[in-house]
């Protein structure tokens, strides 16, 4: 369940909210607070943040982001979004080091579906990465053994466990069968 707590919220001020442990984004200014992720929906972006890792490590493609990693893909109003794996490639990885949230979409944004969440509130984020620069979203829908893909042109394809996972242009070569993700 999303509430809404303030409007008008920045980047910056969401930055230096106390660390109470909670989960927060930003969207359009309002802070939405998320309930804490339940042990499948853990593993599942555990085993893809695993699996991109060191798929980009060892190809030298990037670097991947863990959960609840924020980025600004919004301003005035300031939008905040934490994906469940994010991963960047290493041609736009800033040289300095970043402490706070990066200014930039991720080039491939994994979320996983809580039982929580509304089917519309999950497409909408898809759909939000997509409009500030994301190139492929992958929703994993466990409770139907599917992952959904969304991509640039905002085209939508859903992979059974007979298919496979595929990189395209953002992780050449990367393939995962949507089986083991569920096996796991």
């Amino acid at each position: 369940m999303v509430a809404t707590l303030a409007r008008g919220v920045c980047a910056e001020e969401l930055a230096t909210m106390n660390n109470d442990g909670r989960r927060r984004e930003i969207v359009n200014g309002e802070i939405r607070e998320m309930s804490p992720s339940g042990f499948e929906h853990g593993l599942l972006s555990s085993l893809l943040c695993a699996k991109l890792r060191n798929f980009a490590g060892d190809h030298d493609l990037g670097v991947v982001c863990g959960a609840e990693t924020g980025f600004i893909i919004g301003r005035n109003p300031d939008t905040v979004r934490a994906p469940n794996v994010a991963f960047i490639k290493k041609c736009r990885v800033p040289a300095e080091r970043l402490t706070g949230f990066p200014d930039f979409a991720p080039d491939l944004v994994v979320e996983v579906i809580s039982p929580s969440d509304r089917f519309s509130s999950v497409e909408e984020k898809a759909h939000s990465w997509l409009d500030a620069g994301t190139t492929t979203v992958w929703v994993i829908d466990a409770s139907n053994r599917r992952v959904l893909e969304y991509l640039h042109a905002k085209s939508r394809h859903d992979l059974d466990e007979n298919a496979a996972l595929q990189g395209g242009a953002v992780l050449p070569g990367f393939a995962l069968p949507v089986r083991e993700i569920f096996n796991a």
